[in-house]
């Protein structure tokens, strides 16, 4: 059976590759210390650089700058993250989709403004498909996320069913 691959930097045309590799990084750092995710977010904000992933972050801003990709979506993965420090208690659909879209539709939206498709329309659909890919993943991985103590099935619908 072939391999199962998900896309990735290798996955971007050559001239990208190395951008693409640098805001990978920088998605990975910003969820790897959840527990310093608020701090770093504020020094951030404040124009300074986080203490997790500092390289990491210093080459996405520079990729963004460089490609012209909105710095501001390198955030929400940082907010995504905080909240699983504290659990993210997904209250409801709309809250799970808020999160998704933290979690990996703004670096859907980078990665895709990175390779030039820029129309909104275009950047929706992105975060659509890495919407989606997050809840097929959230089903599929729901048993090794419960052991972590980590749900992300909105508690409304986890009360009536």
């Amino acid at each position: 059976m072939d391999e199962i691959r998900i896309f990735g930097p290798r996955d971007m045309p050559a001239r990208l590759r190395i951008a693409a590799a640098a805001l990978w990084a920088w998605f990975d750092a910003a969820a790897s210390e959840p527990e310093r995710a608020l701090e770093d977010l504020d020094l951030i904000e404040t124009g300074r650089d986080p203490v997790a992933g500092k390289a990491t972050w210093r080459a996405a801003v520079q990729v963004c700058r460089e490609h012209g990709l909105d710095e501001s979506l390198l955030l929400p993965r940082l907010r995504a993250s905080a909240r699983l420090a504290e659990g993210p208690a997904i209250e409801d659909g709309a809250d799970l989709r808020d999160f998704a879209d933290s979690w990996c539709g703004a670096p859907a939206r980078l990665l895709a403004g990175l390779l030039d498709l820029t129309g909104s329309w275009q950047l929706d659909m992105a975060a659509d498909l890495a919407r989606g890919m997050f809840l097929v993943e959230t089903v599929v991985r729901a048993r090794e996320h419960a052991d972590r103590g980590l749900v992300l099935f909105p508690a409304d619908d986890l009360a009536r069913f």
